[in-house]
């Protein structure tokens, strides 16, 4: 693999805050993969800890999250749970 650029992505589902993702290029096949940073979800500005803390929530092991979601992240967790893969 060689690296092949990089793009912005928003760190939170509100405001305009955005993080470095490096792209990749495999030189035998042609396709490009970005790595996500572990605690980083794919196509969702959400840090996996609130999507965590979020399940916790529904599970009923945890009291929710701490602070309560804006209705911007509302809807970003309800759409990740909708989801049947990561």
């Amino acid at each position: 693999m060689h690296r092949h650029g990089s793009y912005r992505r928003y760190k939170q589902p509100k405001g305009d805050d955005r993080f470095w993702m490096q792209r990749y290029l495999c030189l035998p096949c042609g396709h490009t993969v970005s790595v996500l940073p572990t605690n980083r979800l794919t196509y969702r500005p959400l840090e996996v800890t609130r999507l965590q803390g979020h399940f916790d929530a529904q599970a009923k092991v945890s009291t929710g999250l701490d602070p309560p979601p804006e209705p911007i992240e509302a809807g970003c967790l309800s759409r990740r749970v909708g989801r049947s893969a990561f």
